[in-house]
């Protein structure tokens, strides 16, 4: 995945069209568990590759890597339909 297609996404014009894909269901700061369908999981690896690019924290970068690992094996599987769920607990 390249980010080439999120080059102009500081320009909010770019995505205010877009379908919201976020982290949280509700409000910030809600507790529930996120599940995220295969969509949504597409969307966060881009974003997440968005975000990496720019990120100057090591330990950010680690855990940013680190989720985008494991959601990508999920939807790189042939047929998988599932979800992925995020617990802040």
């Amino acid at each position: 995945m390249t980010s080439d297609r999120f080059a102009d996404r500081l320009d909010p014009a770019t995505y205010r069209e877009d379908e919201v894909v976020g982290v949280y269901e509700d409000t910030p700061g809600d507790a529930d568990p996120v599940h995220l369908n295969q969509q949504r999981c597409i969307s966060l690896l881009d974003e997440l590759v968005f975000v990496a690019e720019r990120l100057d924290d090591p330990a950010a970068a680690t855990t940013a890597q680190a989720i985008q690992d494991y959601v990508a094996v999920r939807v790189r599987r042939p047929g998988w339909t599932g979800e992925v769920t995020f617990d802040a607990n």
